[in-house]
């Protein structure tokens, strides 16, 4: 999905309201792929890694042939998804371990991203904004005095085991 000029219509019909443009109700506001994502486990099979279709029937979701951890729904998202996929299929297939916390996966995503793509590499969300890895607020604190997001294990274990 493109932005082509100043309050035009983005992808599906869609108009990105631009900094200092009235907002009406039901405008889009910005229009990005996520930074870093990771599907929770219990999703991983209803779930397509590439477009976050979300599939009820048995085996409509395929697994990646290699690491067996994430899924796409077609071909087509497989293929689309291989180049930022193939660091962590590599990593999960050497560690011999198809399961991790989704915590654990979107951590080293996140370190994985940073590293291939630079902590300040700009991404555009509107004609007149672009984000970066580095714009993102730090949550670590929030995290760590929180014990409920650490029930069940310390994942952050899982994350110095998966990279």
């Amino acid at each position: 999905m493109k932005i082509q000029a100043e309050n035009e219509l983005v992808g599906d019909g869609i108009r990105v309201v631009e900094e200092g443009d009235p907002v009406e109700p039901g405008d889009t506001l910005v229009v990005a792929e996520p930074f870093v994502y990771a599907i929770q486990t219990q999703y991983r099979t209803k779930v397509c890694e590439k477009c976050f279709a979300y599939r009820d029937g048995w085996g409509e979701i395929t697994a990646c042939p290699t690491c067996e951890s994430v899924g796409y729904c077609s071909q087509v998202c497989r293929e689309a998804d291989e180049e930022r996929h193939r660091v962590e299929c590599a990593l999960v297939s050497l560690r011999g371990r198809k399961t991790w916390p989704h915590r654990a996966w979107f951590i080293a995503r996140a370190c994985l991203k940073v590293q291939a793509e630079g902590y300040e590499e700009k991404d555009r969300i509107n004609n007149r904004k672009s984000r970066a890895f580095g714009d993102l607020v730090d949550h670590y604190s929030d995290v760590t005095k929180d014990s409920t997001l650490q029930a069940g294990g310390l994942w952050e274990q899982d994350v110095e085991e998966l990279l």
